[in-house]
């Protein structure tokens, strides 16, 4: 690999490092990520994990966060941060730009260092870097198979069989929706292997079919990893029924009326055209000019220059199988988007070298390099202030179901609330929402000692704080004639609210500590 490739792969992963690592507790936790918080410290506390194949997916992200977990040097739950958590997918999020590297050979230059570049600065790639949830490792082992499968296609060394067993097996303890990735890559196999026998040229001559061997190595390598984190490491054996009983659940979750099934344009929408009702529109548009140029090259087998024509085929078809699958589901997240959208990076890369190669003047050739540096800064502009200004806002095309900053004031309220009560830590708090509908809550109340969550209003409702979801209409200060106080309304996530109820001695001690207004 020459000076200058690794020159603008150095700087790509600057500008990932610069997008992804700094400030990562400014957005609340999302209720997904607090999930997840949950389970990993179950397994950090107890050593014990059980797959549980309905609403939760695979292991992978849980042991893999287990060493940033040792080495931030908390010592219980409460002591475990954002930043800890987070700096997990952000290793991932960086290693999926240096993962192209892999393709380097079969892209070229110019292709592999717009393709990192593009998954560097991209929106949506660095957004979900800094959630602490299963997508971006998803992506990352995505990506490992792809570039272990293409240098296993180029060298036949059976450590890249390895490796493309192991990424396979890796993408299985990560998340379900691996089979649509895997099942996208087969067929574009196929696809292009149909193609190439229909052709006849330079890059297109067969290759001497895959020894069994290679191919025995690289299933037996992902069974393995399989069997490792869905067993937990051999101390439940159900679990590897289990994961195979959870796509039952998602298939049958994935067709459900819930508020997560969007129609078919919900993906392509939040990429490339997101407006504001202030005007603001969040695109992605670079990345999808660029991908269509790439397909529209590599389905016609033009303009490629040093790009390989099979392995851009077969990016390609992958890519609109990806899409056109993810669309057609009706239930979607838009953390979804980044196994399509890894695509299209990879595709852009292609369609950038089609457009350099084809201003062969020095005048167009300069204008193409302006043009696509301008939309480059604007793509990297709104990445930072998606990430860093707008990373709660309701205008921010990545922004769901996300937990609002009044959260952060309910919890202060508490924290200043146990200060002048006995129990300090060990103050009892009772949390009443329907349908479970608390969390983040138990995270951030994670340094309490004692609290208790109920999905309905118990018999006995009372604590020195009760934290009730509106909804419930629990009039708890009516109720009880002023013995307890509802002493605030606040904002969980949209159209959710919780009211905080205080005993009313305890309020009034805490009234009395509270730094009187200067007259």
């Amino acid at each position: 690999m020459n000076r200058r490739l690794w020159f603008w792969l150095l700087f790509a992963i600057c500008a990932a490092l610069a997008l992804r690592l700094p400030g990562l507790n400014l957005r609340p936790f999302h209720n997904d990520e607090a999930v997840n918080a949950a389970i990993l410290h179950k397994l950090w506390e107890t050593g014990r994990y059980n797959y549980d194949p309905h609403q939760f997916h695979g292991p992978a992200l849980y042991y893999l966060a287990l060493p940033a977990v040792w080495l931030s040097g908390a010592k219980n739950y409460g002591e475990l941060t954002e930043t800890t958590l987070r700096s997990v997918p952000v290793v991932f999020g960086v290693g999926i730009v240096l993962l192209v590297v892999l393709l380097r050979d079969g892209l070229g230059r110019t292709a592999t260092a717009t393709a990192a570049g593009l998954l560097a600065i991209s929106p949506a790639m660095a957004f979900y870097s800094r959630y602490f949830i299963h997508e971006t490792l998803l992506v990352f082992f995505t990506g490992l198979v792809l570039g272990a499968g293409w240098r296993w296609a180029q060298t036949r060394c059976v450590r890249w069989a390895v490796a493309c067993g192991a990424g396979t097996g890796l993408m299985f303890a990560t998340k379900e929706t691996c089979v649509v990735s895997l099942a996208a890559m087969c067929l574009a196999a196929m696809c292009v292997a149909w193609v190439g026998s229909q052709q006849h040229g330079a890059h297109t001559a067969p290759q001497a079919p895959a020894p069994a061997s290679h191919c025995a190595i690289a299933l037996g390598a992902a069974a393995l990893v399989w069997v490792m984190f869905y067993s937990s490491f051999f101390a439940n054996p159900g679990g590897m029924a289990d994961s195979l009983r959870a796509f039952g659940f998602w298939i049958g979750h994935a067709g459900t009326q819930t508020a997560h099934v969007h129609p078919w344009h919900f993906y392509f929408e939040r990429l490339f055209w997101y407006a504001t009702g202030g005007g603001q529109v969040w695109t992605e548009g670079l990345i999808g000019v660029l991908a269509l140029v790439g397909a529209a090259a590599s389905l016609a087998g033009k303009w490629l220059g040093p790009v390989n024509p099979q392995l851009a085929r077969f990016i390609c078809v992958y890519t609109i199988i990806l899409a056109a699958v993810y669309s057609l589901i009706p239930y979607k997240t838009p953390w979804c988007m980044l196994s399509p959208l890894h695509g299209m990076t990879l595709l852009g890369g292609i369609g950038a070298t089609v457009l350099v190669g084809l201003a062969t003047r020095f005048l167009p050739r300069l204008t193409m390099y302006v043009l696509l540096g301008a939309a480059a800064a604007h793509l990297c502009w709104q990445s930072w202030a998606l990430n860093f200004r707008y990373f709660a806002h309701r205008t921010n095309p990545y922004v769901y179901a996300q937990t609002v900053p009044d959260i952060l004031r309910l919890v202060d309220t508490i924290e200043r609330i146990s200060r002048v009560e006995s129990g300090g830590s060990k103050m009892l708090i009772k949390v009443i929402a329907p349908e479970h509908d608390y969390w983040p809550l138990p995270w951030y109340l994670r340094r309490f000692e004692h609290v208790g969550w109920w999905d309905k209003i118990p018999d006995d409702p009372f604590a020195p704080v009760t934290v009730v979801a509106s909804g419930l209409n629990a009039s708890f200060d009516e109720k009880t004639q002023k013995r307890w106080l509802m002493v605030g309304l606040f904002e969980l996530r949209p159209t959710v609210f919780f009211e905080l109820y205080v005993q009313a001695d305890l309020w009034e001690r805490y009234v009395a500590t509270l730094p009187r207004p200067q007259e």
